[in-house]
């Protein structure tokens, strides 16, 4: 009875270990059809972990490089408002305000004024909103309204 339970133990034992083998021969063989090269698994190994050092390398320069887009993308206009209204009193709306605003509300307004005489523009630059120079008319603040 006793042989019987340990012959049935080191069976089990057997297939267990089999069973590991076989997983194990399953990984060997898939790393040697990766690697497209028959060689010793250490070669293998090495080749690898010098790919996945280049890999690193280039995934932190990668990473360095879209931060640096990031910072440059929060600069460009994003927001862009255009307001036709009248200059004078003529009642036509044939004067234009276009304003073109950054994230953080920096930017230029541009106002572009028929008269009898052809078109004047005027430009006036932006921090936050409100104008840095020069204050903003009631139509330039409406159209900057209309960017945000």
């Amino acid at each position: 009875m006793i042989t019987e339970l340990v012959e049935t133990a080191i069976v089990a034992w057997l297939l267990v270990l089999s069973y590991f083998i076989v997983k194990i021969g399953r990984r060997y063989i898939k790393l040697l059809h990766y690697s497209n090269k028959k060689g010793e698994l250490g070669e293998i190994i090495d080749r690898l972990l010098k790919q996945d050092e280049i890999l690193v390398r280039k995934s932190s320069l990668l990473e360095k490089e879209v931060d640096k887009l990031k910072e440059k993308e929060r600069k460009n206009f994003k927001k862009i408002g255009i307001l036709r209204y009248s200059a004078f009193k003529k009642g036509l709306k044939d004067s234009v305000i276009l304003s073109l605003l950054d994230e953080e509300d920096n930017g230029v307004v541009l106002n572009f004024i028929h008269t009898h005489d052809g078109i004047r523009v005027f430009t006036k630059q932006l921090k936050k909103g409100k104008g840095v120079t020069f204050e903003l008319s009631s139509e330039e603040m409406r159209a900057v309204k209309e960017a945000r």
